[in-house]
């Protein structure tokens, strides 16, 4: 077991070359090293971080805040120095993805009639807005950059799928209980998705069917996350514990810690 970081945890992301974890809490960020799981590096200057994520090239972390008083940010990830501010507080943000070239970043913004708002990764401006995203705070990229996934508790028990190109919606996917995370595997091919039951369901998106059922401890699940060789998948868990899945096996490591 391992204590990793401070304060409940939110959101996590795993660096392209698989060496770092990044969490997200009301605190902020904390970096961790994988093989150790010793801190590497606290960011604390965005104020809460609901979501992050890493830029494809490991160089930036986005952070967004949900609900939660804090802008939509992105960050150095090497040297943890703000790089731009998206959206100022209030402005709510909720999930957060970068495209796989890496040139733009994406969250759900608004409220009930919310919409999907792409980034420059560049410039800091808006490039583009997908609407009817209504109340998704889960939101996740295609490797290939043609579709995106969005879930959440208020946009009840289902993950949709757009084509990016076209702004049409290709798949529903029914979880069994309301939603809190969704994530593609690296090679686009499965949709991870967790919620209120403990539960993480893997998803085929070629036939829109179950792949696998992985059974969680008896807490609600947060977001969740792929490695980059998609052989773990990370989900973190309303009672502050970290859960490590092998995904071949469907076998759990449980690393308790942020609790507060």
């Amino acid at each position: 077991m391992a204590l990793l970081g401070k304060g409940r945890a939110h959101g996590v992301a795993w660096s392209p070359d698989g060496q770092a974890l990044a969490v997200a809490s009301l605190l902020g960020i904390d970096l961790y090293d994988v093989a150790t799981l010793d801190l590497k590096q606290s960011i604390r200057d965005s104020g809460s971080a609901i979501y992050v994520a890493f830029s494809p090239d490991g160089g930036l972390l986005a952070s967004a805040p949900g609900d939660d008083p804090g802008p939509i940010t992105l960050h150095d990830a090497r040297t943890g120095e703000l790089v731009h501010v998206l959206e100022p507080s209030p402005f709510t943000g909720h999930g957060v993805v970068f495209s796989p070239d890496g040139e733009m970043v994406a969250s759900r913004i608004g409220v009930a009639d919310g919409i999907v708002r792409f980034w420059d990764v560049a410039t800091g401006q808006v490039v583009r807005d997908l609407p009817e995203a209504g109340m998704a705070n889960s939101l996740a990229m295609s490797p290939d950059g043609r579709f995106v996934a969005a879930a959440g508790p208020f946009y009840g028990n289902v993950v949709d799928v757009w084509e990016v190109a076209s702004g049409q919606k290709i798949l529903t996917l029914e979880h069994s209980a309301s939603l809190k995370g969704v994530a593609f595997s690296p090679d686009g091919k499965l949709l991870a998705s967790t919620g209120y039951d403990g539960v993480a369901v893997i998803w085929d998106m070629e036939t829109g069917q179950v792949a696998q059922t992985l059974m969680g401890p008896a807490s609600e699940m947060l977001n969740v996350a792929f490695s980059p060789d998609g052989r773990w998948l990370a989900a973190g868990t309303n009672d502050g514990t970290l859960v490590l899945w092998d995904v071949a096996p469907g076998e759990a490591r449980l690393l308790p810690g942020h609790s507060g």
